[in-house]
């Protein structure tokens, strides 16, 4: 199990996510102070 390549994949989800108009469900990211959460 590969840990490092797995946090790679999301984080590189969450860039095409950022680069693309994709509709999120609500539920799943919760904006604050901080900037966009992923639950």
């Amino acid at each position: 199990l590969n840990f490092d390549t797995t946090m790679d994949r999301r984080k590189l989800s969450v860039m095409k996510m950022r680069n693309t108009k994709h509709t999120l469900r609500p539920q799943d990211i919760e904006i604050g102070k901080g900037g966009i959460r992923f639950i």
